[in-house]
């Protein structure tokens, strides 16, 4: 038993630290516009660890067509 609760614990930290390193890449845009930033940072907070990986999927996609 411990050793799930060990992997648990593990998840959660990774998942915390992935979310505040996505919102701080996310608030190092430009302020142009403030409804992008809002948005991903309300989709990245209310889905821990998909909206991160979304967003930095999401990123990645957009700056090969750039």
């Amino acid at each position: 038993m411990t050793d799930f609760s060990n992997l648990i614990y593990f998840l959660v930290i990774i998942s915390a630290v992935l979310n505040l390193f996505t919102v701080f890449q996310i608030s190092k845009l430009p302020d142009s516009d403030h409804r992008f930033k809002r948005y991903w940072t309300n989709i990245v907070l209310f889905l821990p660890i998909f909206g991160a990986l979304i967003y930095h999927f999401n990123k990645k996609t957009n700056n090969e067509n750039d």
